[in-house]
């Protein structure tokens, strides 16, 4: 699984809780009561930064991680507030803050290169332990189950476009390359289509580690990955057994940190089975006993190759047309799509 900012040594990845506001009064002692019970991260879904300190109320904010919401950096900034009002120390602070211009507003822009260079200039360096900015999967969002067809190697090449886009813009803020890599994490989706997604996964990290090869960053940054498992409720057992399977996958696949998205929000039963998804495969099957189990697996190995590959040529794509940031502003990434990959 690997050494990341949500653990130290190679070993699990970091069991996280997804948390939004339910019942008044009621949230609180909800997502206590998964922290007690094995959950090792929240990421919180409030729309507001009050909503989420609401959430947050009685967290031990400098032992759990906390992630949120693709935001524009109201709300990582709220969490910079929640551990600064809890005397969190640099060095005790933990998460992922997901500031991510080009997923909230279609675009990067002068407010969102400025959001990205001041939450990363914060977080850089004494908070090494925080990753400030976000990149979000495209065709299958890393919030939802959803109905989008998956396409493997679009999600890559974008992502990591975008990657390279906030790269370059915090590095033309005055962040070494070092600095900046260190603050990006990378957020995916998972489904009970193991092989492909351990391959996408695979791929991801394999050309994000390029990426950072060119830009003379150090091989001991590597891609972060929080992955999100959840499909959309039909029935409630195949619903569990498919979102074992997801969160199998993206295990396998290397992820740091994985969301199991309960089946229903407002269901403590529903809550407590996703929390269970990760004990199952951890303490029962011992999944993260084996580094990189998916290794040598010929037809995983031969589907990351041509998800990487496919990926790589539209990232090369986007760089010849001046780079994500540009092609969104001139709204070329429809075509480039269509000349990368033609209807069929």
């Amino acid at each position: 699984m690997g050494a990341s900012i949500y653990h130290q040594t190679m070993t699990a990845w970091r069991n996280s809780l997804r948390w939004q506001i339910r019942q008044a009064g009621f949230t609180n002692e909800a997502a206590l009561d998964d922290l007690q019970g094995g959950s090792e991260a929240v990421l919180v879904c409030g729309s507001s930064p009050e909503a989420n300190l609401e959430i947050l109320a009685g967290v031990m904010l400098d032992i759990a991680p906390v992630a949120c919401l693709p935001n524009m950096g109201d709300l990582a900034w709220g969490i910079v507030g929640a551990w600064d009002a809890a005397g969190t120390a640099a060095d005790s602070r933990h998460g992922a803050l997901a500031v991510d211009p080009i997923g909230v507003a279609g675009q990067l822009g002068p407010a969102g290169e400025a959001a990205l260079i001041s939450i990363a200039s914060s977080c850089a360096g004494g908070a090494a332990q925080v990753r400030s900015v976000g990149v979000s999967t495209v065709s299958g969002t890393a919030d939802a189950g959803g109905s989008a067809p998956e396409d493997p190697a679009y999600d890559v090449g974008v992502s990591i476009s975008i990657g390279i886009a906030y790269l370059r813009a915090m590095v033309d803020g005055g962040l070494s390359a070092t600095d900046a890599a260190q603050q990006i994490e990378f957020r995916y989706k998972a489904t009970a289509n193991q092989f492909v997604s351990i391959a996408k996964l695979r791929a991801a990290r394999r050309l994000w580690a390029r990426v950072l090869e060119v830009s003379a960053v150090g091989s001991e940054v590597q891609q972060q990955q929080w992955v999100v498992v959840g499909s959309p409720a039909t029935d409630e057992w195949r619903d569990v057994l498919a979102n074992t399977s997801a969160c199998f996958a993206a295990g396998v696949g290397g992820a740091d940190a994985i969301t199991v998205l309960p089946l229903e929000v407002n269901s403590d039963r529903s809550c407590r089975l996703a929390r269970n998804t990760h004990h199952l495969l951890l303490d029962e099957a011992y999944v993260s006993e084996f580094v990189d189990v998916a290794a040598g697996a010929d037809h995983i190995e031969t589907l990351g190759e041509r998800i990487a590959q496919e990926a790589w040529q539209l990232v090369q794509a986007i760089e010849q047309a001046d780079g994500m940031a540009e092609v969104l502003d001139v709204g070329k990434l429809d075509a480039i799509k269509q000349a990368w990959r033609p209807a069929a």
